[in-house]
């Protein structure tokens, strides 16, 4: 998604029990939302929330699917598409 691993989504570093947790320091290619963050299980950085193309990964509680608009006009309203490979299941 960034180019790099990062053991968290979290926006930056942030220390925890005497540990860094290293997370997100800049803004990403793609992008990743996640059902999780609305039960405050985790919070996803800013940088993966507003990707660099209209492309966001979106976890689920159960598995991973795809979010994304084909093309974007500048400074208007655009659709987005869903992907989910397992909707035939």
């Amino acid at each position: 998604l960034c180019g790099r691993a990062h053991s968290h989504v979290h926006e930056g570093d942030k220390k925890f029990a005497g540990e860094v947790l290293k997370g997100v320091k800049q803004r990403c290619d793609i992008g990743l939302l996640t059902l999780m963050e609305h039960y405050k299980y985790v919070q996803v950085s800013p940088a993966l929330k507003t990707p660099r193309y209209p492309i966001w990964l979106v976890c689920s509680e159960s598995h991973y699917s795809l979010l994304f608009a084909p093309t974007v006009p500048e400074g208007k309203k655009f659709d987005l598409w869903y992907y989910d490979g397992l909707a035939n299941q």
